[in-house]
């Protein structure tokens, strides 16, 4: 199928798309503007304080509201999921007022490690997706622990630029996307999952038509389906 090779929708493009929903836990619909879902990245979880501070002001001074947030240790070796690799990141976000697009990073060349680390089957994702929505979903459990009321993620994504390695087998992906979505969605089913952005290179005609028609769920059912 051409289409998957014309794929050029970053995460902001797919948050303005597929995040009419998203903050429904705090925020009505009717009062969600354009810049509610305007944002930019990346905040990664490994740098908090003065590494991140330029990228925050940065965020503030365009009126941004949402910024994505990379962790490259989400999970252990064993697959296991360490959602508390976000809490330092998370809370540094709370206190700046932007808020996190949760981004699970996975790319093709984990696979050729020693031991390899696979992207792994939908239950390892599926697990992953609930652990991450209880933990940082409004009112969840990262916002118990500090007293913090109806503020947290609402929407997540996984595997960034995938079509830039090309790697990763794509049953795989798919399944990975799919264990993701079922898992935050059996924790709170008004949380949004997204695919992680999709390279500049692959840029076409039918993603701007797509977009310019308001045909969001063709674009994600094309991104994850293949041939």
């Amino acid at each position: 199928m051409e289409f998957r090779g014309y794929i050029a929708v970053t995460i902001t493009f797919i948050v303005l798309a597929l995040g009419l929903r998203a903050q429904a836990t705090e925020i009505s619909p009717a009062m969600v503007t354009l810049r509610d879902r305007i944002g930019g990245g990346n905040i990664v979880t490994h740098l908090t304080g003065a590494p991140t501070a330029q990228l925050y002001s940065a965020l503030k001074g365009i009126g941004a509201k949402l910024g994505r947030m990379n962790s490259y240790g989400w999970r252990d070796l064993n697959h296991v999921p360490n959602p508390k690799d976000f809490d330092r990141s998370m809370f540094e976000a709370y206190q700046r007022g932007i808020k996190p697009i949760i981004l699970l990073e996975y790319e093709g060349s984990y696979q050729n490690l020693e031991p390899p680390q696979l992207v792994g089957p939908y239950s390892d994702w599926y697990s992953a997706g609930r652990a991450m929505a209880n933990r940082f979903q409004p009112n969840g459990e990262w916002g118990r622990e500090n007293g913090i009321s109806n503020w947290g993620a609402t929407i997540y994504s996984a595997i960034n630029e995938p079509d830039v390695q090309a790697t990763i087998p794509r049953h795989d992906y798919r399944d990975a996307l799919a264990g993701l979505a079922d898992g935050i969605h059996s924790v709170n089913p008004t949380l949004r999952v997204v695919p992680g952005g999709f390279g500049p290179a692959f840029a076409g005609a039918r993603v701007r038509e797509a977009l310019n028609r308001r045909l969001w769920t063709l674009v994600v059912k094309e991104l994850v389906s293949g041939p």
